[in-house]
């Protein structure tokens, strides 16, 4: 899902923004890539910044974040909503899972929100059911703590199914 050239839109304040984040949010557009940082080293927010590219470049498709557990999204929808103001939506498998069996709660979902904060089994549910499409509905997809695609874990086996 990645595209080669940054948009010109995108603004990339040079203050706030490191050399090796606007290395990495560049690559982000020739192609897919995994960062491996520390933590504190701006990982989410090269995300942030690519998220928000996205959004302008594929304005009817939603951006998805996937976290591994309902503490780590909620802490990243708030984060992203700050940077990201409105058009921020939280899902987990918390959020009454039983409601979100249905295409029209999803088509509402998806197009009243620009970007989808969830754990992983929750969009691997959705795409598994229909009620989302890899290309036709979702135009990025941030996998925080991306180590956890291994084995049968849910991460992996969205990539493997969907990807």
């Amino acid at each position: 899902m990645a595209d080669a050239t940054l948009p010109a839109t995108v603004a990339l304040p040079s203050n706030e923004t490191r050399g090796y984040q606007r290395e990495m949010l560049e690559e982000s557009f020739k192609e897919n890539i995994i960062i491996a940082l520390d933590t504190g080293s701006g990982k989410t927010r090269i995300a942030i910044l690519r998220i928000k590219a996205e959004v302008e470049r594929q304005p009817v498709k939603v951006c998805w974040f996937l976290a591994p557990t309902v503490t780590l999204c909620e802490q990243q929808k708030t984060v992203i909503t700050q940077a990201i103001p409105g058009g921020v939506a939280f899902i987990s498998g918390a959020s009454n899972p039983d409601d979100w069996k249905g295409r029209v709660l999803w088509e509402g979902l998806l197009s009243t929100h620009k970007v989808v904060v969830s754990t992983p089994q929750v969009l691997l549910n959705a795409l598994r059911h229909g009620y989302v499409s890899m290309g036709k509905d979702i135009s990025l997809i941030v996998f925080d703590e991306a180590h956890h695609a291994v084995r049968e874990e849910p991460y992996n086996q969205i990539m493997r199914e969907f990807y």
